[in-house]
């Protein structure tokens, strides 16, 4: 029986394997920069939109209580013009 030996370095596929393998890994790497970039702009955008809620949470509280002390200065100002002319009235 002949003894059969294989060369790993002198194998064309074996190049083959490395050459794809040192393509995928670049693509990885690009692949994970990529990532890392869509993650942080993500986070960015995040941070947004919670500042965006929380401005709209705080406008919307002023927006209440401002209506709030306008409904009672106003009703002041009638209960006050009420009083006014029922002592000017005389009853």
């Amino acid at each position: 029986m002949t003894e059969y030996r294989h060369d790993p370095e002198a194998c064309l596929g074996l190049r083959e394997v490395r050459a794809v393998c040192d393509e995928l890994t670049r693509w990885q790497k690009n692949q994970n920069g990529t990532l890392g970039r869509l993650e942080a702009k993500l986070d960015t955008l995040s941070a947004r939109v919670e500042q965006a809620a929380i401005a709209e949470a705080t406008r919307r509280g002023a927006e209440g209580m401002l209506k709030w002390i306008l409904g009672f200065a106003g009703l002041s100002t009638v209960i006050s013009l009420a009083s006014l002319l029922w002592k000017a009235t005389g009853t």
